[in-house]
Formats: structure tokens, C-alpha cells, sequence
């Protein structure tokens, strides 16, 4: 394909009162379904940044800051109840925070471990594919809370949060996301990849381990740090301290998936890479990676602010092409040299000193914005010169 052109387009520090602080970590973000929102969160704040104005010195930004100022968010997500569009958002106190995304207004907090002594911090949360008001809380220790949200409309906003199950795997989850071939929630923790289906039971994966001296070997514990749908049924996956992203075919595994739930004995279903994708030789841990279906790009960050794109196409996923392949990405977009007057102005510690860890990466629904988070306080926005079609 040809070689993509991003530019470097805004470098926004929103997430702290401090303009000076290169601390505050951006960990998670999303465009809504129209693109005219990008929606990040980081600290102790949720930002709503209308995209039109990217291209303008002056942004819209709706911000909420939570009142508990320890709170640190990890997760955000969007759901829509009767045409109310919600923001979910949750991080290290165990709390869910219910936002009107339209209107700024945060009208509900609740905790999902009222009696629990010491707060399990929520890693990730997602909207049961079901209904839009149950939503998936995955946290820290290992606990899944599934949670009716109610039906909260404005002005009033009634609501509550009920528990409807809750169970625990052991281990603790970074994310989890909903594969729908084979209807299987995946996890990524740090023993492995591990799923379960809507009746709660759960599934364990083999995935290869790192290779010694060009032989795959498999072992039965590898820290899956992140667990993305790609298309067609096929999943990346990325093991900590691999320098790979898997690519997985879950179609493969539907014979073997119902043997295992039938038998109830808990074996892993083994997984056998469709591609694997090279990727960074980093020590570092808990950069996501994203999936583009209009562009067919899946992009990861590292910890020097780079960008890797790799391109997708369904056709070389659905043909089998790529069977056993290791492919390379078509672009690594490198950081640009960024000044940052207020950090220097202050006297913090220059930018280049630390690592620049891209936490997250997202494009633009159609393709016109790339946007990086990172550890440095940063929302990245790059605008697309080729505007992939």
C-alpha cells in the first residue's frame, strides 16, 4: 500500500490544572460512532473534545473532574439509553461514574464493592452486547461485576446501579472485550488470555510463548496485556516482553470451544497464530491496541511515543493468505519534536528524559484523525494527508 502521511496537528495537555505536568497519564480513549467527539480520560478527569475543532486554535472541551481528587481513571466507554448518550467511566477507587455526554453532566457515582475493605480499582469496563444499560466491569483482582445502569434520562437521571452477577477469575484483568463469532467475552490478564460466555463460564487459552532459538514453544502462562477485535471473528493480541501482536482466528476454535464447555474439565483450547505481527522489543507494559475497520489499519504505540501501523485487509484474513506469515508494519510514525514552553517554563524535567509511552491509539471512524494518549499528559492528534479510502 502507499506510504501513509500523517501531520502532527494538536499536542493537548487537558487532563491537569498544571500546564507544566508531564505526569498526569491518558489512558484510554475512544471516538463516538459519528466522529464528532473524542472522548480520553486520565488523572482524575474525563475529556469531550469536539473534533471539528482540531483544526482551530481554540477546542471545544467538556471536562468532569471527579470530586475524590485520588481518583485515577483507567476505562471510559459510551453507551445509549433511551437516546441519552452515557459516558462510563471508571479507574483505581472502584468507582463507576455516569456521564450525559451532551450536556456535561455527571449525575451519578456508585461503588461496585460497597462492603470491601480495600477498593479493587476497575481495569475496564464494556457494554454487554445484550443490552445497552448492562455493563462489564473487569477489575484488578480478578472480579467480573455485571451491572444493570438503568434507564437514566434528563432532567431527573433515576437511576442506580444493580448487580445482577458477579464472579472471579484468578488473575487479575487489564481488559476485556466481546468477540461475537464465537460469543465469547475475552480477557486479557496477567496469566494469559481468558474468556467466558454469557452464562459465565470460563474458558482458558494456550498461546504460543516467546521463541527460543527459533523453535515456538507454548506456554501455559504468558501476561496478555491487551486483547483487541480485528474482523471476521479474528483477534490481535499482545503478550507482554513477546516484540510480537498475535493474530488469531477464534472460527478455528468452535468445535473445540464446545468440547470444552461440555466436558466442564477446564482445559485450554490452544490457539495457533493466523499472522503474527512484528512489533517492539519494549519492557515496558499496557500499550493497547486499536482496530480500524474503515481503513483496515490495526495501530500500537511504544515507549518512544512511536506509532506502529500494520495493515489488515480482510481479504488476506479471510483467504488464509497470511497463514504462518510474519509481517511487518507498513509505517512507524515516529514523535515529532514537540516544545513545550509551559514544561520549560516551570523548570520540569525535559520531555526527552523519560520514556514517552503511547498508552492508546485510535483513528477516526472515516479515517481523518489519528489520535495517540500517552504517559506524558498528551492527547496526540495527527491529521491523515492521505485520508485512507
Amino acid at each position: 500500500m502507499s506510504k501513509l502521511q500523517f501531520e502532527p496537528l494538536q499536542f493537548l495537555k487537558a487532563h491537569s490544572k498544571d500546564p507544566g505536568d508531564l505526569s498526569t497519564q491518558i489512558w484510554d480513549c475512544f471516538f463516538t460512532k459519528s466522529g464528532s467527539e473524542l472522548v480520553t480520560c486520565g488523572g482524575n478527569s474525563v475529556c469531550i473534545i469536539d473534533t471539528d475543532s482540531f483544526e482551530y486554535d481554540k477546542l471545544g472541551i467538556k471536562k468532569y473532574y471527579a470530586k475524590d481528587p485520588r481518583e485515577m481513571f483507567l476505562t471510559i466507554t459510551e453507551t445509549y439509553v433511551d437516546n441519552t448518550w452515557i459516558v462510563v467511566a471508571a479507574g483505581a477507587r472502584g468507582e463507576i461514574h455516569l456521564i450525559d455526554g451532551k450536556r456535561n453532566i455527571a449525575f451519578h457515582v456508585g461503588e461496585l464493592q460497597k462492603r470491601a475493605r480495600q477498593k479493587a480499582a476497575i481495569n475496564n469496563v464494556l457494554v454487554h452486547p445484550d443490552n445497552p444499560s448492562i455493563i462489564v466491569c473487569s477489575t484488578n483482582n480478578g472480579t467480573v461485576h455485571i451491572v444493570d445502569i438503568g434507564a437514566p434520562t434528563y432532567p431527573n437521571y433515576v437511576t442506580e446501579l444493580s448487580p445482577i452477577h458477579q464472579f472471579t477469575i484468578p488473575s487479575e484483568i487489564f481488559a476485556t472485550i466481546y468477540e461475537p463469532e464465537s460469543q465469547l467475552f475475552l480477557c486479557a490478564t496477567n496469566k494469559g488470555l481468558v474468556g467466558f460466555t454469557k452464562e459465565y463460564d470460563v474458558v482458558m487459552f494456550n498461546l504460543p510463548g516467546k521463541s527460543l532459538q527459533g523453535t515456538a514453544c507454548y506456554d501455559e502462562e504468558n501476561l496478555v496485556d491487551s486483547v483487541q477485535n480485528v474482523c471476521n471473528g479474528f483477534i490481535a493480541v499482545k503478550c507482554a516482553l513477546h516484540g510480537k501482536i498475535y493474530i488469531f482466528n477464534m472460527n478455528s476454535i468452535t468445535s473445540g470451544l464446545r468440547n470444552v464447555l461440555a466436558a466442564s474439565d477446564n482445559s485450554p483450547l490452544k490457539l495457533k497464530p493466523a499472522l503474527t505481527l512484528n512489533w517492539s522489543q519494549t519492557d515496558n507494559y499496557f500499550m493497547s491496541i486499536s482496530y480500524n475497520p474503515h481503513s483496515q489499519l490495526l495501530f500500537c504505540g511504544d515507549d518512544e511515543g512511536c506509532i506502529w501501523i500494520y495493515s489488515l485487509p480482510a481479504e488476506l484474513l479471510q483467504s488464509g493468505g497470511g497463514a504462518g506469515k510474519m509481517l511487518d508494519p507498513v509505517q512507524i510514525l515516529s514523535w515529532p519534536e514537540v516544545i513545550d514552553r509551559h514544561a520549560l517554563g516551570s523548570k520540569k524535567i525535559n520531555l526527552d528524559v523519560y520514556d514517552i509511552v503511547v498508552n492508546k491509539v485510535v483513528m477516526h471512524p472515516r479515517g481523518a484523525y489519528l489520535i495517540s494518549s500517552t504517559s506524558n499528559n498528551y492527547v496526540c492528534v495527527w491529521r491523515n494527508e492521505t485520508m485512507v479510502e
